[in-house]
């Protein structure tokens, strides 16, 4: 199965028409097709036991579409688009190729080599993504092809109250977000729930990312921090040292958090903090 890019910028699929499942055939010709509320997370066999450098490292993308283009028999992409009938289980599904050495949009390459590094990017796929979680912020299929299709102003509404209660079950000790605009289209990290603190920037070799956390309500912190979209000419090497230092840092111990105009930030203690899991 080959699950390769939309015909744009964000992680997806498309399958060589050889090589699809029978039972994948009858997921896909459903009469009664209701679009799921919620895509499952992929979760590495080895995020809750050592994770990415002994912390559970969360990556979390934008969207899923629900067009994309097929390979024909004759193994040529078809200038058409397909509409598909996606599952819960698509996230899961979409890391599971990469897993299986099965290609996939040049979403995943970038972020196992951005994330981990020289290290992960000799390895094998499965070796990087076996050992961090990923989710999708808007959890309901976007209608459509990218570039010229978006999610819309409901599904954006919609998943701040879901991350919320991914990080409450996953509990992961970072996240990465993966979609930071510069310009005046807002993204991702424009509809992120309010952070309840801010740290100092990460400062790494002249890269400059932001360093926030969410407090879950036993007192948990979970840092995250955020970067351009990995399809942007902004993602680039030198984010490396600054991501990895994102990941490892001792940030327990730092200053205390301050807020900053323009971030969104909830006061420690505020009644509207995650339960913990």
């Amino acid at each position: 199965m080959v699950r390769h890019r939309h015909d744009g910028d964000r992680p997806g699929r498309t399958r060589s028409a050889n090589d699809v499942s029978e039972k994948r055939n009858d997921m896909l010709m459903l009469k009664d097709y209701t679009p799921p509320e919620c895509f499952d997370p992929w979760v590495g066999s080895q995020y809750k036991g050592n994770g990415l450098w002994n912390r559970k490292v969360l990556v979390v993308g934008e969207s899923h579409y629900d067009e994309w283009r097929e390979k024909g028999k004759d193994q040529c992409w078809q200038r058409s688009t397909t509409k598909h009938k996606l599952l819960r289980t698509f996230t899961q599904e979409c890391v599971q190729d990469v897993v299986n050495g099965n290609g996939g949009a040049p979403y995943w390459p970038a972020v196992r080599n951005r994330l981990g590094g020289e290290e992960y990017e000799k390895q094998s796929p499965d070796v990087f993504w076996n050992k961090v979680a990923f989710y999708n912020f808007i959890q309901s299929p976007v209608p459509g092809c990218p570039p010229k299709a978006r999610p819309t102003q409901a599904q954006w509404e919609a998943a701040p109250a879901l991350l919320k209660q991914t990080i409450t079950r996953l509990r992961p000790d970072r996240i990465l977000f993966t979609g930071k605009s510069t310009g005046p289209r807002k993204s991702l990290w424009n509809y992120v729930p309010c952070r309840n603190g801010k740290l100092p920037d990460i400062e790494v070799d002249g890269v400059s990312l932001p360093l926030e956390f969410f407090t879950l309500k036993d007192g948990k912190r979970v840092y995250v921090t955020a970067t351009a979209h990995p399809r942007s000419n902004l993602f680039i090497r030198a984010l490396t040292p600054a991501l990895k230092e994102f990941v490892v840092g001792t940030w327990e111990h730092s200053a205390a958090a301050v807020s900053c105009p323009g971030v969104k930030i909830e006061p420690e203690g505020d009644s509207s903090k995650m339960a913990s899991g």
